[in-house]
Parts: structure tokens; sequence; C-alpha cells
């Protein structure tokens, strides 16, 4: 794979970068259930957030989302949202979303404020939810913390692909390593949970911190199948989310109606970009 990617000087925001799409990933492409697109293959996929604090604020949001003129490729609901969130009211706020948004595959993520989300609850009770989430069907995709303990994180890895749920494990450093080995490395261990792809987000505190991510990313997907998702948060970190295809990550995290990390872009950005770039078509 060859790639292309230029800085304009003094470059300030991902507002200012010039790419060129000449390949394709090479990790071997992931199907989602009930849906026909699949993750990890020839084609970047961008997901867009919910902010789920209420099953009737959801809806409203996947209404906004459901009658843009650019629509998502998966939806993320962030059921931490509701920091009071139990297994019923998780059931509550994807019914009132999934009429609303159609055929565009849920990615179900109770993030923890351990990895800079909202949840509080404990590691048990974060299994049951995530348990229902998956034995229900609720959702096509579900993210599973790197960080829970791993006795659950490996049962909900399991139970995940007996109902052909993707599991996504995933891991946020808010104070990332200085060492390019320790980025490969954490991938690494990503990997060796058994999900069926890795997600792997840092703080960039400098544009170079980004970069290096997406380098370690790339070398990564050169030796294993598991598809990564590779990104920097923060404003320094946002040209990843336009440059991970150039380095093998299969998705980015866009908004539609509220972001969900710091530096995000919207998905009108990220996606004119990627047709600029020739990566693919708006």
């Amino acid at each position: 794979m060859s790639v292309a990617v230029t800085l304009q000087p003094k470059a300030r925001s991902a507002r200012s970068v010039n790419l060129r799409y000449n390949g394709n990933m090479t990790t071997k492409p992931v199907s989602i259930k009930h849906s026909r697109i699949s993750a990890g293959g020839a084609i970047p996929l961008v997901c867009a957030p919910i902010l789920a604090s209420s099953p009737k604020k959801a809806a409203n949001q996947a209404r906004i989302i459901a009658s843009a003129n650019i629509l998502p490729d998966i939806i993320e609901i962030r059921l931490d949202s509701d920091t009071t969130l139990n297994a019923a009211a998780a059931r509550k706020i994807l019914a009132a979303t999934r009429p609303i948004l159609g055929d565009i595959p849920l990615l179900g993520t109770l993030r923890s404020t351990r990895e800079g989300g909202l949840w509080k609850g404990s590691a048990t009770e974060t299994a049951d939810i995530l348990r229902t989430i998956i034995t229900d069907g609720l959702c096509s995709l579900i993210d599973i913390e790197y960080t829970l303990e791993p006795e659950l994180r490996n049962m909900l890895i399991a139970l995940a692909k007996e109902h052909q749920i993707v599991s996504v494990v995933s891991l946020h450093q808010w104070n990332p390593p200085s060492d390019d080995a320790d980025f490969i490395e954490t991938l690494l261990q990503l990997h060796a949970c058994g999900g069926d792809m890795i997600k792997f987000a840092v703080m960039a505190h400098t544009s170079q911190m980004g970069w290096r991510l997406l380098i370690s990313a790339l070398h990564v997907t050169e030796t294993i199948d598991t598809p990564v998702i590779a990104l920097a948060m923060g404003e320094a970190g946002a040209v990843t989310r336009l440059a991970g295809p150039l380095f093998g990550s299969c998705l980015s995290f866009a908004s539609v109606v509220q972001s969900s990390a710091p530096g995000q872009l919207s998905l009108r950005e990220v996606r004119e970009y990627w047709q600029n770039a020739g990566i693919r078509n708006l």
C-alpha cells in the first residue's frame, strides 16, 4: 500500500490537510449482522454517536440523523449518557432508536469514567447491561472495554460470538506512552483478547503523537487480520479521524448532532475529505 499525506506549512487543524489514498486496507472484513456492510474491508466506515440520556432524547437525535443528507454507516448509542442506566433502561433507549434508524447498524457503548465516559457502575453492573444487549440482539456491535475485569471481558466476547454480535475491544488512554513500541504492544494486547475488532484511542497532546499512533496501527494491520480502529482525540489529533484509512484504520467517528469526544469532526467534514482524497465516494 502506498500512502501520500501532505501537510500544509504550520497546519493547525485537520482542515488544512491534503490527503491522497492509493491503496486498500489489508485486514479481513467482519460481517455485521442484518447489514449489507462489513468492517475492515477496502471501504472505511464512519460512525456517528447518539448521546442517549433518555429514550426521548435518543429518539430525537435519531430523527435528526435519519433525515440528514449524508448518513453514517453505523450509529453508536452512548448509553453512559444515562448515568443511572440499568438493563431495562437500555432496552427502552435502544427500542426508541431502532425503528427510526432503519437498517443502520447500532454499536452499543457503555463508556466508563476511567476511559473518559460517564458510567460509574461496577464491573458486574456493566457486564449485566452488556449481556442483556447482546442476548436480546439489541445492537449489531458491542463495545467491550479492555480495562473491564478479564473474566467478565472474556465472557462478553464469547457471548457476542455466540449471538453473532460484532465485539469491539476498546481502550482509551488519556495519558498515552511516549514510546512507539508501547503503541504497537497495546494494539497487540487488544488483539489477543479475541474480539472481532479492536479500537485504540489516545489523547494527542501534539500532532506528532497522532501520526505515531497511525504508523503503529499500520505496522499492526500488516501482521493481523482483525480490523483496527485507531484515532487520536483532541484538536491535535483531529487529523487522524481523516487520515486513518491511509494507515489501515477501518472506522472513524464523526458527529451529526452532538460530539462524543474532543476533536471529533462532523460527518460531512469527514466524508467530504474522504471523497477529495479518493478514499470513498460521498
